[in-house]
């Protein structure tokens, strides 16, 4: 589980790095307000997403199914795996938002760098809810 969280991070990084710089404005845009706004968002978000995705991955090694077999074993493999892949949508969710922006889609540009925080939140909640059921104790 540890490899997974640790090749999760490393392609998160990558694949964020790579949408903000491989993206390229249109020549037509003009940025606003909304953008701007946008702009110190994404930047206020990054500390944020990375202080909250270290500590979702973080509870991500805690993580494995209670069950031994059958239909809860399977879904708790499912949120298993989900849960540590916060700091991937916080990576692709402010990667988005750059190509967006670039592309003149104000809107969907600022509602999208939020995609990681909503990660984030169904992450905790998912562990904290499943956490003795289908998610088993650590001792």
């Amino acid at each position: 589980m540890f490899t997974y969280i640790i090749v999760v991070a490393i392609v998160a990084v990558v694949v964020g790095i790579v949408m903000a710089v491989c993206s390229k404005r249109a020549q037509d845009v003009v940025y606003a307000g909304l953008d701007k706004a946008g702009r110190i968002t994404n930047i206020v978000l990054v500390p944020i997403y990375a202080a909250l995705s270290l500590s979702c991955m973080g509870i991500g090694v805690f993580c494995f199914p209670g069950y031994a077999d059958g239909f809860l074993r399977l879904l708790g493999w499912i949120i298993t795996l989900f849960i540590p892949l916060a700091p991937l949508f916080c990576a692709v969710g402010l990667g988005l938002s750059i190509i967006l922006r670039k592309k003149g889609k104000r809107k969907a540009s600022f509602i999208i760098q939020f995609l990681g925080l909503a990660d984030l939140l169904l992450s905790f909640a998912l562990f904290f809810i499943c956490y003795g059921n289908l998610l088993g104790y650590i001792n």
